[in-house]
């Protein structure tokens, strides 16, 4: 599996290109400029097969509609608790802190958790982490986490913002705990780590 890192946007967002079959890719949020990832996909030889959402605040969305459109209206995956996000300016933060309103509705495919997708060569999983917002996600391949804002190196994702929640937050991390296998850990902002280290070092998951 081939795992490319697009750090985009004023809140300096990852953007993974991953592909398993070195032609398509799935595109795991896709943070700002729709025109910029597909030239970075398009520099790797791939095509754009999927849109996965760990969820939608706005630095994670704001390239959605543009790379969908120049993409063949491919299909967007993201939880089923996260579609409220995406369909609204107010709880996606885009009103709120950019001044300008981003809502997206087209192509979007519902996840529940324990959901197995393939796509571009690889099978993800997905692991249901509510606490950032009510419908954030991590996908899982293989020995491979995308853990959007729900882990980071270090810490954990904000819950101050709308639905936050701290304690259910908390609660998704036992879950990731749970995980016995050591795992390379990509986050939705700064460094990767492994699951490991973060369940050693880090203060929010002991």
């Amino acid at each position: 599996m081939e795992i490319h890192t697009y750090t985009l946007g004023s809140y300096q967002t990852n953007c993974y290109i991953v592909s398993g079959d070195g032609k398509g890719c799935v595109v795991i949020d896709p943070a700002d400029n729709g025109d910029a990832i597909l030239r970075k996909v398009k520099s790797y030889g791939y095509t754009v097969e999927a849109i996965f959402l760990t969820h939608a605040h706005f630095d994670h969305i704001l390239g959605l509609g543009r790379l969908v459109s120049l993409s063949g209206n491919v299909p967007v995956y993201l939880h089923k608790d996260e579609v409220k996000y995406l369909e609204n300016a107010y709880l996606n933060l885009s009103e709120e802190v950019t001044g300008t309103p981003y809502t997206y509705f087209d192509n979007l495919h519902v996840l529940n958790d324990n959901d197995k997708i393939s796509a571009a060569g690889v099978e993800f999983s997905v692991i249901h982490t509510p606490g950032h917002t009510e419908g954030s996600v991590c996908y899982r391949a293989g020995n491979t986490i995308f853990t959007g804002d729900t882990l980071f190196a270090g810490s954990i994702g904000r819950t101050d913002f709308p639905r936050g929640n701290y304690d259910v937050l908390i609660s998704s991390l036992e879950k990731l705990k749970r995980i016995d296998e050591d795992c390379d850990v990509y986050t939705g902002h700064g460094r990767p780590s492994t699951l490991l280290y973060e369940k050693q070092f880090n203060e929010f998951m002991q």
